[in-house]
């Protein structure tokens, strides 16, 4: 007996996601299930995010409460504490200091040895500091240091030695410039209607110095110094006693002598002339 024969396999189908179009639909009925798609997606995004107004009263919430913060610290700022004199604030400092003094006292008869050696320590370095200070303020005292206490006594002498050692400054440079001639004899002049007197000696001796303009000028005359004698000795020649021993009698004498100097010096010039060691016999 022949057997039956088996019904032919049915092919698998692939399951289609819910919401797809189906297999074979046209263009536009797709377009329209995507539209619809779309449209409900914008609806559950739309509803998802928060309304325009709901957010409002949690971010006044948060302003109110900043607001609150910066009042309380306005008004913190604004009640200021009173001031405390100084007196208190030394007071107090010196009461923490003596405290702590009393404590390391009370440290040295303390039973634990360590302790001991702690505060003998300490006071005897603050003795060795109170005696190098004392005796550095010794010294600075022996040795005319005055740390501002003693007046103006010694402003008075520091002006005096700052005076001293501009005056030896202006010594050094005029002796730069400066030109010894020598000594000249001049023969002294009775004066108008005075009768020569006998057995007194009308004769005078004086140096001369000059002083140059520069080094140069003082290094030509002293290469050319009789010359420079010779210039000068043309003016001493005869001079009356009044107007050597008169200032007035002594400046016409420097200008003559300058002028006549001055014209025969070739190079630079002689701007003063000093008379040293006058004799008048």
């Amino acid at each position: 007996m022949a057997e039956p024969e088996a019904p032919p396999a049915k092919p698998e189908e692939t399951p289609v996601p819910a919401g797809a179009p189906p297999t074979g639909a046209e263009p536009q009925e797709l377009n329209e299930q995507l539209r619809a798609i779309e449209a409900e997606m914008n609806k559950a995004v739309a509803g998802a995010a928060p309304a325009p107004g709901a957010a409002a009263p949690a971010v006044e919430a948060a302003a109110s409460k900043k607001a609150g913060k910066k009042g309380k610290k306005a008004k913190k700022a604004a009640v200021t504490e009173p001031e405390i004199p100084w007196t208190v604030i030394l007071g107090r400092k010196l009461a923490t200091a003596r405290n702590f003094i009393w404590e390391m006292g009370a440290s040295l008869r303390s039973p634990d040895r360590p302790t001991r050696r702690m505060a003998s320590a300490f006071f005897l370095s603050c003795a060795g500091l109170v005696g190098v200070l004392t005796f550095g303020w010794v010294e600075l005292q022996r040795s005319g240091f005055d740390l501002g206490f003693k007046g103006g006594e010694e402003m008075d002498q520091a002006k005096g030695l700052e005076k001293f050692f501009s005056r030896q400054r202006d010594a050094a440079l005029l002796r730069v410039v400066t030109l010894k001639i020598g000594k000249f004899k001049i023969e002294l002049l009775p004066a108008p209607g005075q009768e020569k007197m006998l057995g007194v000696v009308n004769m005078a001796e004086v140096e001369i110095v000059l002083e140059c303009d520069q080094k140069e000028t003082c290094k030509y005359m002293e290469d050319n110094l009789p010359k420079v004698r010779d210039q000068i000795a043309s003016i001493l020649t005869a001079v009356e006693r009044n107007e050597i021993l008169s200032p007035e009698g002594k400046k016409r004498l420097k200008r003559g002598i300058l002028r006549k100097v001055n014209l025969w010096l070739p190079i630079g010039k002689v701007r003063n002339l000093f008379f040293t060691n006058l004799v008048v016999g």
